[in-house]
C-alpha cells in the first residue's frame, strides 16, 4: 500500500532530518592519522545539505499531495461504488 509506505517514510524522514540537523552543527573530527577523514566528512555533510534543501522538502510535498489524493478519492468512493453496484445489478 503506497499510502502506508509514504507514512512510514514520512515518519522516518523526520528522524533523519533531526539527525542531519544535529550532525551539521557538530564540528568535523580531526585526526592526523586519517587525512582523508576531513574530506569524507565534508562530502557527507554536502549530502546531508542536499537532503535538507532538496529531498526532504520534496518528500513533504509528495506526502501532502498523497494525502490530498486519498481525501479526494474517498469523497468520490461512495459514488463510484454505487455506480458499480447498480451496473452489476442491471447486468444480473
Amino acid at each position: 500500500d503506497i499510502s502506508s509506505s509514504l507514512r512510514k517514510l514520512g515518519a522516518q524522514s523526520k528522524l533523519i532530518q533531526t539527525y542531519i540537523d544535529q550532525s551539521l552543527m557538530s564540528p568535523n573530527v580531526q585526526l592526523e592519522e586519517v587525512p582523508a577523514l576531513n574530506t569524507n566528512q565534508f562530502l557527507i555533510k554536502q549530502d546531508m545539505k542536499e537532503w535538507s534543501s532538496e529531498l526532504y522538502p520534496q518528500l513533504i510535498l509528495l506526502n501532502s499531495k498523497s494525502k490530498g489524493f486519498v481525501t479526494k478519492f474517498n469523497s468520490y468512493y461512495p459514488t463510484l461504488k454505487s455506480y458499480v453496484d447498480n451496473k452489476e445489478d442491471s447486468e444480473g
